[in-house]
């Protein structure tokens, strides 16, 4: 049985960019604001500024200031804001209210390595690093063709075969790398054919929405197709019956919060028997295991990229007037702990799509949002529910009451 014990992906990805052999010890100050007496989102403000400070020391060393000043755009999206990524462990110092009112200050000192954290990812598991992102599954959906023996498997035929040859050596495969699946077989008696077809032909939504509605974090969608021919060769027996079956297989994986495509490959194999059926499915089974090996090798460089950076939550916010959307926004900036930055995705009528860069899962962003208390004259809000990395909410202006969910959310 094959096992990823290590997050090969990330390995051969990210090696060539981490210097993390050579670490250096660096101290820095942070400085975080209090609002409405909230010391610990001050305290955790002021960590991350100390640890941004301190890469930037880092960067200092390498870099002569002229070039730290013409390059601050670059150094900021590729270093500075994901300082954590460079950060191998730090302690507290010394930490109090800040010389500034309403400040707090913290004296830390970081041990700092150039990709030092994705090559302690490299060393874990499927297992660990799916769980220090919440424990995504993944459901998948392929489409396979013989075009030998003149079938065509549909995903959601249930009824005339369970599986194809490629499904399953799949599903085998992620299964024996401890990646958590999604058991389909409900979603084959319900699924609407429309947004199946829609999904294989590479429609990103249609993808995301099947994996909602089936409790998915992920799904990989696929074609498969295997044919074949006659050998001609030197050494082949005439009517020996022998024949080549060539197979290819293409396969995407998607994220269904964001809907976004975080995976492709496209492989092919070839196989030889004198059987079409056991020939076909051999070529099958050799393919998929070629795309299995590149598709998980990009979905845990993904999830390596999640554990470093932090999580992105989409959140939908219902009955969102610009001006009320703008007053959660900044009150979400300044007050809810964890928070990176905040992304309006989309805004259309009264519905928003936001989407969250957070130190924390949407569980506890949703507590956060529901629970912390709002100053005078900004709005109300109710929090409807979240899962793995979405939360849904509803907002209105101050004093009056937002809608129930079933007035706000479709069917």
């Amino acid at each position: 049985m094959r096992k990823l014990t290590t997050l090969f992906a990330v390995c051969l990805v990210l090696t060539a960019a981490a210097g993390a052999a050579e670490t250096v010890s660096v101290r820095a100050t942070g400085l975080g604001v209090i609002y409405n007496g909230d010391i610990a989102k001050a305290r955790d403000d002021a960590i991350k500024d100390a640890i941004r400070q301190a890469v930037e020391q880092t960067t200092g060393m390498f870099i002569d200031s002229q070039t730290r000043v013409e390059m601050f755009e670059t150094l900021e999206d590729s270093i500075y804001a994901r300082s954590n990524a460079y950060v191998l462990d730090y302690r507290v110092l010394n930490e109090g209210y800040g010389s500034f009112e309403n400040s707090y200050e913290v004296e830390v000192e970081c041990t700092v390595a150039k990709g030092a954290l994705e090559e302690k990812l490299s060393e874990l598991d499927v297992f660990t690093i799916s769980t220090m992102i919440g424990n995504p599954r993944i459901m998948v959906v392929i489409e396979e063709e013989n075009l030998l023996q003149g079938y065509h498997y549909y995903w959601w035929d249930w009824e005339a075969l369970d599986m194809g040859t490629t499904e399953m050596t799949l599903q085998e495969i992620l299964l024996d790398n401890e990646f958590p699946l999604v058991d389909a077989a409900q979603a084959r008696r319900n699924i609407d054919r429309d947004m199946v077809m829609a999904a294989l032909t590479g429609d990103a939504m249609a993808a995301a929405e099947i994996g909602l509605q089936y409790g998915a974090e992920y799904v990989i969608t696929g074609k498969a197709v295997v044919k074949g021919s006659d050998i001609t060769a030197y050494g082949v027996t005439a009517g020996s019956g022998m024949r080549s079956y060539q197979a290819t297989v293409n396969l995407k994986a998607y994220s269904t919060g964001s809907a976004r495509m975080v995976a492709s490959t496209s492989k092919s194999a070839s196989a030889a028997h004198t059987d079409d059926l056991t020939g076909g499915n051999e070529a099958l089974r050799q393919a998929t295991s070629q795309a299995a090996d590149k598709i998980m090798g990009q979905i845990l460089k993904a999830w390596a990229r999640e554990a470093a950076q932090g999580q992105t939550i989409q959140v939908t916010v219902y009955n969102a007037d610009s001006a009320t959307l703008n007053s959660l926004m900044v009150w979400m900036q300044e007050q809810i702990r964890g928070i990176e930055r905040i992304n309006v995705r989309q805004h259309f009528g009264l519905t928003a799509k936001l989407e969250v860069q957070s130190d924390y899962d949407a569980a506890a962003l949703a507590k956060e949002i529901n629970y912390k208390p709002r100053g005078e004259g900004e709005f109300e809000v109710v929090v409807y529910g979240q899962s793995y990395d979405q939360v849904q909410l509803a907002i209105a202006p101050q004093g009056e009451t937002p809608p129930d969910e079933d007035e706000v959310v479709p069917e």
